[in-house]
């Protein structure tokens, strides 16, 4: 009888790193911002028990029967998101896979404010626009697992999967532009109007 010592290794536990973040949609209105910081405040409302939706953040407006107007500047964007309860994150010394995955960690899903120029939107929308893709758009990135990253995006897509490597080349791409790229909820806002 062959006697043949198997050698067992134990594989490491795979951590996954994927929030289920409710869907909300900007609809035609050009507040993807407030509706990626209103999607994130839900899911904390929710995992509180509490109830939140995008017109807590528009003085009442809600983006899918109203037209409501964007903001005048990004600088605008960026306070009105600390307005909302959000602090934005100093650029990464390092954008990896394992950077990202310990600030979801860390802060829970994120907001993602990033340029539309090569930035991949996954199969429905297009995949990864064009490298000269004029504007700005923000997502709520919701987790990295293996080597795939997940977002809500505002236009009405839910766990849109992409490469993790592309998402990681568009969050230092917003960095560089330079935009206030990576944002977390640190409060629960007041019901006000963000936008202005």
């Amino acid at each position: 009888m062959d006697k043949t010592i198997l050698n067992c290794v134990t594989p490491k536990p795979f951590t996954i790193m994927k929030y289920n973040v409710p869907l909300l949609n900007q609809s035609v209105n050009p507040i993807c911002y407030v509706v990626a910081a209103a999607m994130i405040q839900k899911y904390w409302q929710q995992t509180a028990g509490n109830d939140f939706d995008t017109p807590l953040l528009t003085g009442g407006f809600n983006p899918l029967t109203a037209c409501i107007p964007g903001a005048s500047s990004n600088r605008t964007v960026f306070n009105g998101l600390r307005n909302a309860g959000f602090i934005s994150i100093d650029r990464p010394s390092s954008i990896t896979k394992a950077r990202i995955k310990t600030l979801l960690t860390n802060y829970g899903p994120l907001i993602l404010n990033h340029r539309v120029a090569n930035f991949n939107y996954g199969p429905t929308r297009g995949g990864k626009q064009a490298s000269n893709a004029a504007g700005l758009h923000a997502v709520a990135l919701t987790g990295i697992e293996g080597n795939n990253a997940f977002f809500n995006n505002p236009w009405g897509d839910k766990d849109v999967m992409v490469p993790a490597s592309d998402l990681l080349t568009s969050i230092g791409q917003a960095y560089d532009y330079p935009l206030e790229a990576l944002f977390y909820a640190a409060a629960s806002p007041m019901p006000q109007n963000i936008i202005y």
